[in-house]
């Protein structure tokens, strides 16, 4: 500890030398004389009080957290019987909410055709858009409804005439 200097060229260094922790036990901790002798070897390479007492510091605390039990684990609930209560009043009325949604759709999805309807605004009412193979040549007549089976020419635009190459 003679040699021992006290300057502010360690600021600049970015990272805190790594030292085994002393924690006083014998079967499973560093013992004494090699932790003195690393802290020794810092104090000899040039490195700060402040550097090797936060290297101390942060790595024994480290190493003693990784040895420690996890505490939530330990932990009791802490919730009390009348929030578990209402916690399950409230999960029983979610349930019968989302039940009564889906007997509200089936009841509604009954009465509808099961084609694949878009509905589009034309105007100031609601009309119903049926998708067909001609949408995408002739844009501007897509609003009107054609039959299912109903043909056109791509060629002349005829309504059941097919263009034969």
């Amino acid at each position: 500890m003679e040699d021992y200097k006290d300057t502010d060229d360690d600021l600049w260094n970015a990272y805190l030398p790594r030292i085994s922790a002393f924690s006083g036990d014998a079967k499973t901790g560093t013992p004494y004389d090699l932790w003195r002798y690393e802290v020794q070897c810092l104090i000899k390479t040039g490195h700060t009080h402040e550097t090797i007492t936060m290297a101390i510091k942060t790595f024994s605390c480290v190493q003693m957290l990784a040895r420690k039990p996890p505490t939530h684990a330990t932990t009791k609930s802490t919730t009390t019987t009348v929030e578990n209560r209402q916690i399950q009043q409230l999960t029983a009325l979610v349930k019968q909410l989302s039940q009564d949604v889906k007997a509200l759709k089936e009841d509604r999805n009954c009465d509808q055709p099961s084609t694949n309807i878009q509905w589009s605004r034309r105007d100031t009412s609601w009309t119903p858009y049926h998708p067909d193979e001609t949408t995408i040549y002739r844009p501007v007549e897509q609003h009107r409804r054609h039959k299912q089976n109903d043909f056109t020419c791509w060629r002349c635009r005829q309504p059941g005439h097919y263009a034969i190459d």
